[in-house]
């Protein structure tokens, strides 16, 4: 169990870099025609935070709003299984009823969140 726990965050850690690793490349070709000598940008090995502050401010923003459509529509799967899970088992409907709407107040949260124009704030 540990195995995997630690497994787990080492894949976590190497995705996590690697896509940070990516957006300064993609970030060095966007602003390649007009740099002059740049200081190199390092990536901290702990905490994969940029040294550059505004470098690591845009990443963050640009991932914030990247996340948004998974995690709707991650809530809208959980939304249709606790309906269908309402139909089988009606039963129970007061707690899907309240699992239901813990997902909608979630994404509407997300969504108000992703449209405000100060994406560290949020």
């Amino acid at each position: 169990l540990c195995g995997a726990l630690l497994l787990g965050e080492v894949v976590g850690y190497l995705i996590e870099r690697q896509m940070r690793l990516s957006f300064l490349e993609c970030n060095a070709f966007a602003s390649l025609p007009h740099a002059t000598a740049a200081p190199a940008v390092r990536v901290q090995p702990w905490s994969l935070a940029f040294t550059d502050v505004a470098l690591e401010v845009q990443y963050t923003s640009t991932a914030f709003r990247a996340a948004c459509a998974p995690f709707v529509a991650f809530f809208g799967v959980l939304v249709v299984l606790d309906a269908m899970l309402a139909i089988v088992f009606p039963n129970f409907i007061e707690s899907i009823a309240l699992s239901i709407a813990g997902s909608v107040v979630c994404t509407a949260v997300r969504i108000w969140a992703d449209r405000t124009t100060d994406q560290q704030l949020a």
